[in-house]
């Protein structure tokens, strides 16, 4: 089952641009918590990853600002760089035209 309860924020756009949405998978539930209005730290705040942090039960990945991904395993206090910031000038969000 899949509940959502989504926001238009800016009225400029056709479309929602704030929400939760909660997932039901029998035993395992997900929510995603998700707002383009937020501030997110980055070099560039036109590179719209924003900020995540996914939980599991074998660890934990985090999404930054500038797109890098780390990966800090279950009982583990130190994370691993899994994917590098993203350095291309060209993106900024055209992608949502």
């Amino acid at each position: 089952a899949v509940y959502a309860d989504l926001r238009q924020i800016n009225p400029a756009i056709a479309g929602e641009d704030a929400g939760h949405v909660l997932f039901d998978h029998g035993a395992v539930r997900a929510l995603f918590d998700g707002n383009r209005h937020l501030d997110h730290v980055a070099d560039n705040l036109r590179r719209t990853m924003g900020e995540a942090q996914i939980e599991g039960t074998d660890g934990v990945l985090t999404l930054f600002g500038n797109g890098s991904v780390t990966r800090r395993g279950f009982g583990q206090s130190n994370s691993t760089e899994v994917l590098p910031a993203d350095t291309w000038d060209g993106f900024g969000g055209d992608c949502v035209h």
